[in-house]
């Protein structure tokens, strides 16, 4: 009789424990993430922020910028200084009618060039210009395409624009290029997670016709710290036309050490 009131009084703490263990598990949950990321794969319709489109529509030239692409205004985490590169792989890739109707030629050479699966080769740079601050340098994105007919090797670019370079441009070689730099948000998902979300509006210009165009690009950059040696990287490509609505977006995934 003592054994079955021992066993029973052990089943009930042992109940009581598991679900408590329950519960602490359930509250301890860490919510889905909701970075800008998400808010592009999620939206079937994604649109440029209407107070960045608002204030671009304003400007009636981009002039020439002579600052870096780098985030300046706020540090990223000193868990990523160093040297980063491995190879991304596109794991989706979409293309509007909206693209194909306003740049017929850069819209066709972008599908055949860039496509779900297409591997990119990356390499992000996190360094200390002063005591207590960690910027990225420039990074870099591309897809090489080697074009065995013409015996041709096309570095085909997805990271944001280098403001101060003059590599950057449309998929076609039609157009001249001017742009600006109109975001560079540096923000912690996680105690591990950082996402910097950079807006860059564009002026093509039609280099036989004169006309110009007014586009936005919008990269965003995730690292998440797995391990020492080691980041998870997320990367998210939207190009939107001059109302806002976008024309191509594409999502990057992949590990670098």
């Amino acid at each position: 009789m003592v054994t079955l009131k021992k066993y029973l009084i052990a089943q009930t703490l042992f109940l009581s424990f598991a679900c408590l263990l329950s519960f602490t598990a359930q509250g301890l949950a860490l919510p889905p993430l909701q970075g800008r990321i998400e808010q592009i794969v999620d939206s079937p319709d994604v649109k440029l922020p209407a107070e960045l489109h608002a204030a671009a529509l304003k400007l009636q030239d981009l002039s020439p910028v002579t600052h870096k692409l780098q985030a300046e205004l706020k540090s990223f985490p000193a868990i990523l200084r160093g040297t980063w590169k491995g190879p991304l792989e596109i794991t989706s890739c979409d293309y509007s009618d909206a693209f194909s109707t306003a740049q017929p030629a850069d819209a066709e050479r972008a599908r055949e060039l860039i496509h779900e699966g297409c591997i990119a080769e990356s390499y992000f740079r996190f360094y200390t210009p002063r005591v207590g601050f960690v910027a990225m340098a420039p990074p870099e994105l591309k897809v090489v395409h080697v074009d065995s007919t013409r015996k041709t090797i096309n570095n085909i670019y997805l990271s944001a624009a280098d403001l101060d370079s003059e590599r950057y441009s449309s998929l076609g070689e039609n157009n001249s290029v001017k742009h600006t730099l109109l975001k560079n948000d540096v923000r912690m998902l996680a105690p591990t997670i950082v996402e910097q979300d950079l807006v860059v509006a564009i002026l093509l210009t039609d280099r036989k016709t004169g006309k110009q165009t007014k586009t936005f690009e919008e990269t965003v950059y995730r690292f998440t710290k797995d391990k020492p040696f080691q980041l998870s990287v997320e990367v998210a490509k939207v190009k939107y036309g001059e109302n806002g609505s976008w024309w191509s977006k594409a999502v990057l995934k992949g590990t670098v050490r």
